[in-house]
Formats: structure tokens, C-alpha cells, sequence
């Protein structure tokens, strides 16, 4: 995907996906970084990015520890590349 369309508004309206994880508030940080870390290294994902101006270069890894939000580049079966929105969140107790 060409950088003016990732960062195009109008590819964020209804045209994005959603990949959540979703833990308790007593949940293992190191375990829950080894899970996220585990989603970005998926060979069809580009990313994370903390920003979509940030793409297409890449971030250092993320230590998780609260809710977090970052963007990304999700290629399907068919090769249709999809912007899509990474979610670690922490339920409150």
C-alpha cells in the first residue's frame, strides 16, 4: 500500500479492521507484550506504528502495560491489504 493511501482519512471510514486483545486489570505484562508481539511478527501484518504518519517505517518493540493503540497493515488470503487499528485493553478492576 502507497504511503498517501494509508494515510488518506477517507481509507478510515468503515474500511478499517479492528484486532483487539482484551485482559484483566491484574493481567501478566510480559505475557501479554510476548502476545502482542506474537500478532505483530504474523508474516501477512506490517506494523505497529504508533501513527499512520509512521508508516511504512518500523517502531521498536512495545512494553505493554496499559491500554494501548497503535496502527497496522493486515494482507488477506486474496492479497488485499487492510488498514487496521491494534487494541491491548485492560479491563478496570
Amino acid at each position: 500500500m502507497e504511503i498517501e493511501s494509508f494515510n488518506n482519512p477517507e481509507n478510515w471510514l468503515g474500511t478499517y479492521y479492528e484486532l483487539a486483545i482484551q485482559v484483566s486489570a491484574s493481567a501478566d505484562n510480559l505475557k501479554l507484550t510476548k502476545a502482542f508481539d506474537c500478532l505483530c511478527k504474523y508474516p501477512d501484518f506490517m506494523g505497529p506504528w504508533l501513527s499512520k504518519k509512521d508508516f511504512p517505517e518500523k517502531i521498536g518493540n512495545l512494553m505493554v502495560s496499559e491500554t494501548v493503540s497503535c496502527y497496522g497493515l493486515l494482507k488477506t488470503p486474496s492479497a488485499i491489504e487492510l488498514g487496521c487499528v491494534l487494541w491491548i485493553v485492560r479491563e478496570k478492576q
